[in-house]
């Protein structure tokens, strides 16, 4: 008798043990429920989606375009990014295989927009509040016209105003 595939009871947990090769499941939709069958746990949908689910809600779809992260209720949508200390946590934006935009968070605790190419920082939010241009031609446009700019040109500061007064 081949030992390749067991299931069995070991006293406190059923198991299902693959001994050899990978294992395959091929169904054209599957899901996961809690052992009462009253709640959904994943479910996988033949040329559609993929669905997570925490408490029967689901919380993760897959969709042709990506994910959806969804909360329903009282509940808040939320991702977490959770490095190691001593590292860098971010999301990745790619076009075409090739980074083109990050969101990163350093151990200093800054928040660092950064894009273009070579992916170069545009924005900084310190830590200790500050809001940070870290180059010459970059410039803060305010209003629904940008009609308030403030910029620096590597040698002097300016304020313009297009329109109404400044004061």
């Amino acid at each position: 008798a081949s030992q390749d595939i067991k299931i069995y009871h070991d006293g406190t947990h059923s198991r299902f043990k693959n001994q050899t090769g990978g294992l395959y499941l091929h169904v054209d939709n599957g899901e996961f429920l809690n052992r009462a069958g009253d709640e959904v746990i994943a479910k996988f949908l033949q040329n559609s989606r993929c669905e997570l689910y925490y408490d029967n809600s689901k919380k993760l779809e897959t969709t042709a375009n990506g994910i959806d992260i969804n909360s329903t209720g009282s509940g808040n949508g939320l991702v977490k990014i959770n490095g190691a200390t001593g590292s860098t946590e971010g999301i990745i934006i790619q076009r075409g295989g090739t980074e083109a935009s990050r969101i990163s968070h350093a151990n200093s605790a800054d928040l660092i927009f950064s894009m273009g190419s070579g992916v170069v920082t545009k924005l900084k939010l310190t830590s200790d509040g500050n809001v940070q241009i870290p180059n010459d031609s970059g410039r803060i446009q305010l209003g629904a016209s940008q009609d308030l700019t403030l910029y620096h040109d590597g040698s002097h500061s300016y304020i313009v105003n297009s329109s109404g007064i400044l004061s």
